[in-house]
């Protein structure tokens, strides 16, 4: 699981990550809405499977990302924070699709608590019927057939959630960067390895190469 934080408070999104990393869950973290606003494709808002966005009467720019995200169709849930208890910020940021609004102070088991129902709702089930008869478990990251778990590495599994929560959308090679391999360096033959892997495992099952770009998972 991978969430965007967006929060100037440098002391609290480091105390934000320090939680979310025991959790195993991991973070990335902006102190301004800048390298988002400045140049979307700096920051590659599909890869994410929650967001956290801070705003306040001043600082709105938040509700600006929903609204490129909606445009998107980045179907994920969206939760605000803010330093206001605001009837009107928080009327915005349902209207346009916000999950959630959690007004500081709080408790980040709260806010954990939120954003996983939140994800839970988004995805509906914990399970996705794929063709051939496979049923994909989301809170186990896994792949299974007639109740039999199929075998997976760490990486082909990373890369089996990526398409399946992308699913019928193009998965690029940056987003497979970011989700997989952490932003390090790596050849699209490994990749196609892994891919190629995937497909021995779970025969039928529809991935698509998109020469020069990615992957997508046709379902």
């Amino acid at each position: 699981m991978k969430v965007l934080i967006v929060d100037e408070n440098k002391e609290f999104t480091y105390e934000l990550q320090e939680y979310f990393m025991k959790k195993s869950i991991e973070i990335d973290i902006l102190n301004s809405y800048d390298k988002i606003l400045e140049e979307y494709n700096q920051v590659n808002l599909h890869e994410y499977d929650s967001f956290i966005f801070e705003i306040d009467s001043e600082n709105q720019q938040g509700l600006d990302i929903l609204d490129y995200m909606n445009i998107l169709e980045i179907d994920k849930p969206v939760i605000f924070i803010s330093q206001e208890k605001s009837v009107e910020l928080l009327s915005k940021a349902f209207a346009m699709g916000g999950e959630d609004f959690i007004s500081k102070p709080f408790h980040i088991k709260e806010l954990e608590l939120r954003m996983l129902k939140g994800i839970r709702k988004k995805i509906s089930k914990d399970e996705i019927e794929l063709p051939n008869e496979y049923t994909y478990i989301y809170s186990e990251y896994a792949v299974a057939k007639h109740h039999s778990y199929i075998d997976m590495t760490k990486k082909q599994r990373q890369l089996l959630y990526l398409l399946i929560t992308n699913k019928n959308n193009l998965v690029t090679y940056s987003m497979i960067s970011d989700y997989v391999y952490n932003g390090k360096e790596f050849s699209n033959n490994a990749i196609a390895t892994h891919i190629r892997d995937i497909r021995k495992k779970l025969p039928g099952i529809p991935i698509k190469a998109v020469k020069g770009d990615g992957y997508i998972l046709k379902v």
